[in-house]
């Protein structure tokens, strides 16, 4: 029982270790879409390369820890443990696909244009629909992962919880992207003509 104590408190640091990056990159992104100049979207894109680090030693405390709960003590027959786990899993595979090759991309177009205001190019490659709806589709899909642990409920209700929580932060992302291109397009029109 002792080792289990230990890998309960091993797996809630990790699990606190991926909320703080998550948080720190929602932060670092509702800084670059709000960011005036070129120069502040290099600051806040500069903060991603440190999260990873961050991101990648919660991830192997929570799932290292999480194995070992799971083989010692509850097994795989439990529908909550299956789900977090495949939550786990399915945010260490498309954070680095979409979410950090997107900034990278992003960061690297900054570092190329001049200083001044972010010009059109960029402010819509901040505003991605994808990198936005997945950010936040991943912190959505993190909390269900807290909701299922606290409540362990049973498989039907622990696969609503994931796939509506992972529906309900996409949408979000998709409703704040379309909200800001649309007002960007109302705001440039103008202008052109």
């Amino acid at each position: 029982m002792a080792t289990y104590s230990y890998a309960l408190f091993a797996h809630i640091l990790g699990v606190t270790g991926l909320f703080i990056a998550m948080s720190l990159q929602l932060a670092s992104m509702i800084g670059i879409l709000r960011s005036r100049t070129v120069e502040q979207v290099r600051v806040w894109c500069g903060m991603h390369t440190v999260l990873l680090r961050i991101f990648a030693l919660s991830f192997v405390l929570t799932l290292g820890a999480g194995m070992h709960m799971t083989f010692t003590t509850w097994g795989w027959s439990t529908a909550w443990i299956n789900a977090s786990l495949a939550g786990l899993l399915i945010l260490a595979g498309l954070g680095p696909l979409i979410n950090t090759r997107r900034l990278k991309i992003l960061h690297r177009e900054a570092l190329a244009l001049p200083e001044g205001p972010v010009p059109t190019s960029l402010r819509r490659r901040i505003q991605d629909p994808i990198l936005w709806s997945s950010v936040l589709g991943m912190n959505a899909m993190a909390v269900g992962s807290i909701y299922l642990m606290v409540l362990k409920p049973g498989l039907i209700a622990t696969w609503l919880v994931m796939v509506g929580s992972v529906l309900l932060g996409m949408s979000a992302g998709c409703i704040l992207t379309l909200k800001k291109r649309s007002t960007m397009t109302e705001v440039v029109q103008p202008a052109e003509a």
